[in-house]
C-alpha cells in the first residue's frame, strides 16, 4: 500500500506544478436533466446523464491488488449518496467515504494543492464516469483517480483499501483538510429487516424502517427474474448520480426511468405517487445497495417508499421490457 502512495505521489505532484487550471463555469442542473421530457413529467435519464464534454476522469495510477468488491461497491454508493445531499452547484473541500465493512474500502476526494475547495459538480461527474469504469471492469482496485477539465487536472479520487491512511477530520492532508462521514451514523448501521411473505412462492418483501421512521422502503423480491450484482449496482449509481443534480428536500412528482450504460436492458424507475423529496429517491437507492449486498440477494425487485407512513414513491430494478408490479403493506 505504501508502495502504491510512493509510486503515485511524484506523478500526481508534477502534474500538479506543471498545469493551471484555467476553466468556465460549466452548466448547471438543466445539463443533467436532458432526456426526453413529456407531458406527464417523466423523465427518460440519458446514459451519460448529461456530463459536461469537457469535463473528463481517468486512472493514472493503479495498484495490483484487487480489493474486496462488496466493499468497494459499498464505499462507491456511500460516496455517491452523500454528494447527492450536497449543493450541486456548489463547492466542497477535500473529504473521504468508507464502506464500514469487516474489509473497509475507502474512497477519498482530493483536491489540487494550494486549493481549499472544488466544484461539486466536478466530484459527481467524476464519481459517475469512476463507477463506470469499476463496472466495467468487474472489479475494485486501489486506484488514483484524475478529474479533468478540458485535459487538465482539477482533483482526484483516490481508492484505497485502509481507511486509517486517511487524515483525520479537521486535519491538514497535504495542503488540504479532508474530512470523514461517522460510519455510526450511517443510514445503513440502523436498518432492522423483516421478511413479509409476499403473494407468491418465488417472491419475498422486505421492510426496513429506517432513522426515525419517517422512511420504511419495501422490496418485493422476484426470485424467478434474477440478475448480477454489476447490473443492479450499475442502476443504482445511475439513480444516485441523477438525484445528485436536484436539491435534497426540492419536492417533485416526476417519473424517472433510469437504462444501464453497460447493461442497456436493465433499469431503474421511480413512479412518484404525490411530490416526493430528492433526497428519499437518493436515499432509497442507497439503503437498496446496503440490503442487496448485506442478504445477497440478486434480483428483480419491486420498491415501495413510505415517509411518515404513507406510501409516496413506487419503482424497481429490473431487466427487460415489463417492471414488476408493487405491493403496499399495511403497517
Amino acid at each position: 500500500m505504501l508502495n502504491f502512495f510512493k509510486l503515485a505521489l511524484p506523478i500526481l505532484v508534477t502534474i500538479c506544478l506543471t498545469t493551471a487550471i484555467p476553466f468556465s463555469e460549466p452548466a448547471g442542473r438543466t445539463a443533467l436533466v436532458s432526456g426526453n421530457i413529456n407531458a406527464t413529467t417523466s423523465v427518460d435519464i440519458p446514459q451519460h446523464q448529461g456530463i459536461d464534454p469537457r469535463f473528463g476522469g481517468s486512472v493514472i495510477v493503479q495498484g495490483a491488488q484487487i480489493l474486496d468488491t462488496d466493499s468497494g461497491l459499498m464505499a462507491m454508493t456511500e460516496m455517491m449518496y452523500r454528494l447527492s445531499l450536497k449543493h450541486f452547484n456548489g463547492m466542497m473541500p477535500s473529504e473521504a467515504w468508507e464502506s464500514g465493512t469487516s474489509e473497509p474500502v475507502s474512497f477519498q476526494v482530493r483536491v489540487l494543492p494550494g486549493r481549499e475547495l472544488i466544484p461539486t459538480k466536478f466530484v459527481v461527474w467524476g464519481a459517475q464516469l469512476l463507477g463506470q469504469h469499476i463496472l466495467s471492469h468487474r472489479q475494485v482496485r486501489n486506484v488514483v483517480w484524475a478529474l479533468t477539465w478540458e485535459r487538465i487536472p482539477v482533483g482526484y479520487i483516490d481508492i484505497t483499501r485502509r481507511p486509517a491512511l486517511l487524515s483525520p477530520a479537521g486535519s491538514k492532508g497535504g495542503d488540504n483538510p479532508v474530512t470523514s462521514t461517522d460510519v455510526g451514523s450511517r443510514p445503513e448501521t440502523q436498518l432492522r429487516a423483516a421478511a413479509v411473505p409476499g403473494n407468491k412462492d418465488d417472491d419475498v418483501t422486505i421492510r426496513l424502517p429506517v432513522l426515525d421512521d419517517r422512511l420504511d422502503v419495501r422490496y418485493r423480491m422476484v426470485r424467478n427474474r434474477p440478475m448480477t450484482k454489476w447490473e443492479l449496482f450499475a442502476n443504482i449509481f445511475g439513480i444516485l448520480g441523477f438525484a445528485s443534480s436536484f436539491p435534497p428536500s426540492e419536492r417533485s412528482s416526476e417519473t424517472w426511468t433510469y437504462t444501464s450504460v453497460l447493461f442497456p436492458n436493465t433499469h431503474f424507475q421511480y413512479l412518484p405517487v404525490t411530490e416526493v423529496e430528492y433526497q428519499w429517491r437518493a436515499l432509497a437507492a442507497y439503503l437498496t445497495a446496503g440490503h442487496i449486498l448485506q442478504q445477497q440477494l440478486f434480483f428483480t425487485m419491486a420498491i415501495s417508499i413510505y415517509v411518515g407512513g404513507e406510501v409516496v414513491c413506487r419503482g424497481s430494478l429490473y431487466r427487460g421490457n415489463n417492471p414488476p408490479q408493487a405491493i403496499d403493506l399495511a403497517d
